[in-house]
């Protein structure tokens, strides 16, 4: 086992020079040991490749519910961001949070994943609108065009809206400042104010 590990490893440092190695990264990626199966992960993803059964592969991981997994794969580069994005629409929380995280992260590179997020705040679900603020407000001011649907997502999680509002304003801080002046949320957005001076 361990030379396996070291092996994966070594195709993981080498990344997509080690595209040949994708059909036992594969295997490696379904076996019984979870700290192989996740370095194999880490591998696949490390290639950036273009090849169907590597995007599958990796897409059927963001599947299952919420686990290392997407916090270890460092930004899902080989994802392409319409294929993230049909797991927003998944009936199953676990996989909208995946969808989100991953989208969050590709939204540095890949600006077209920005409008799939803000469409998101639309949600109905308390916890998916929290992920979507706080992926956005990750983003900064990259995520500028969020601010007036920020708004209106403002009563489904207050404290994470007006968070990732000034994080993406922090010039400005125009939601928090009227949320303070007005509303129910003054004191979220007091607090908050007093956080950014």
């Amino acid at each position: 086992l361990t030379s396996s590990r070291r092996a994966i490893d070594m195709l993981k440092r080498m990344g997509q020079r080690a595209a040949r190695a994708a059909p036992a990264l594969l295997k490696a990626s379904r076996g019984k040991d979870r700290d192989v199966r996740m370095r194999a992960l880490e591998a696949l993803n490390a290639l950036k490749a273009e090849d169907r059964d590597v995007i599958d592969r990796l897409l059927e991981e963001m599947k299952t519910p919420w686990s290392e997994s997407i916090l270890r794969l460092n930004g899902w580069p080989a994802l392409p961001t319409a294929r993230v994005a049909e797991l927003l629409h998944s009936p199953d929380d676990h996989r909208r949070y995946n969808a989100i995280e991953v989208l969050g992260t590709l939204a540095h590179t890949a600006p077209e994943a920005i409008p799939l997020l803000i469409a998101t705040l639309a949600d109905s679900e308390r916890s998916i609108v929290s992920a979507v603020a706080k992926a956005l407000g990750g983003l900064g001011s990259k995520a500028r065009a969020a601010l007036p649907e920020l708004e209106k997502a403002i009563d489904k999680s207050p404290e994470e809206v007006l968070s990732a509002a000034a994080r993406i304003d922090p010039e400005g801080l125009t939601l928090l400042r009227k949320a303070a002046r007005k509303g129910k949320h003054r004191r979220e957005a007091l607090s908050l104010l007093a956080d950014f001076g």
